[in-house]
Formats: C-alpha cells, sequence, structure tokens
C-alpha cells in the first residue's frame, strides 16, 4: 500500500474506502502490478466487478471504470431464494440479480450482448466477505456473526461496563442492509 500511495503521489495518511476515487486509483494501479508481474501478453482493457451493494461496489466499479477507461460491467447480486428469480440490467453497465447462480448469465451477457473478450485483457475484481466468503443471502450469517465478535471484544476493552451490545446489534444490522 506504501509504494502504490507513493506511486499514486497519495498520502500515506489515507486509507481510502471503496466509494473514493483514491480507492479506484489504488485498486487499478494493484491490477496493473500483477499485469505486469505476470508478463502478461496484453495490457489491461477491461473490467469486472463482482459485488452485492449498488452504493459501495457499484460506485467502487464506477470510479475504477472512470479512472481507467477500460470496457466493463459490474455484478450485484443478493440471494433471495424465496422469490421469483430476476435480473436487471441498469445502463449496460450494472447488471443485478437475487441469484448468485446468475454470474454464468452475466458471463453469456458480456460476451454476446457487450461484445466484451473477458480474456488476458480482463481483470476481475471480487469483494471478498459478503461475495466469495460468504455470499450475501446465502450464508452470509457467519461474516456477520464474526464481525459482531470483534466488536464485542474491541468495544468491551475500550468502554467496559459501558458498551451496550443489543444497542450496537441494533445499529449493525441496520446499517447493514444492502440499501
Amino acid at each position: 500500500l506504501k509504494v502504490a500511495l507513493r506511486d499514486l503521489d497519495l498520502s500515506s495518511d489515507e486509507r481510502p474506502r471503496k466509494q473514493d476515487k483514491a480507492y479506484a486509483q489504488i485498486a487499478l494501479w494493484y491490477a496493473q502490478e500483477a499485469q505486469e508481474k505476470r508478463d502478461a501478453s496484453q495490457p489491461l482493457q477491461e473490467l469486472l466487478f463482482i459485488g452485492d451493494t449498488i452504493y459501495n461496489d457499484g460506485r467502487a466499479f464506477a470510479n475504477m471504470q472512470a479512472e481507467s477507461g477500460w470496457n466493463g460491467s459490474c455484478f450485484i447480486g443478493v440471494e433471495h431464494l424465496g422469490d421469483e428469480a430476476e435480473i436487471c440490467i441498469d445502463d449496460e453497465f450494472i447488471y443485478g440479480s437475487n441469484r448468485w447462480a446468475s454470474l454464468g448469465d452475466w458471463a453469456k451477457w458480456l460476451l454476446e450482448e457487450r461484445g466484451m473478450k473477458l480474456d488476458a485483457g480482463t481483470v476481475v475484481i471480487v469483494d471478498i466477505d459478503k461475495c466469495a466468503l460468504g455470499a450475501r443471502g446465502r450464508n452470509d450469517a457467519v461474516i456477520d456473526h464474526a464481525r459482531i465478535q470483534g466488536a464485542y471484544q474491541t468495544m468491551s476493552g475500550v468502554l467496559g461496563d459501558d458498551f451496550d451490545g443489543q444497542d450496537f446489534e441494533a445499529f449493525y444490522n441496520e446499517l447493514n442492509q444492502p440499501r
């Protein structure tokens, strides 16, 4: 991170969040460094982003696409098994679905409808915590539990008896909604 911040002339005090332009710059820097290290035969030209929230992940994708100028698309998935399967395409860049199994349909759409190559010049960015490790709506409860336990330990150590776990969980559950 220190090297990326230096190379990009960003403050070493920064810890950019997904919505920040600096986050996009750093993520693209990492992608280009990886492409160079693997001696890829072509430069990066396409960007795919897989996430579960339109606000955080959609904004990160939009910033990365604007910063890079590459062709790209973002898949936003949230599992809702009780509902009928739905696909929503927003402005030809955001592909949303209430089924993680729609990732294959997204790839087909990218190839057939968007004319993307999906080759060595394509970088794929995956939101890890609620997508790759614990898909939102499918098996994300384990991540929520770990986060809550970590907060309990930290805040109990800081606040002692003044820490109200029930209030914390109520606020966490409210803020953890994908809207």
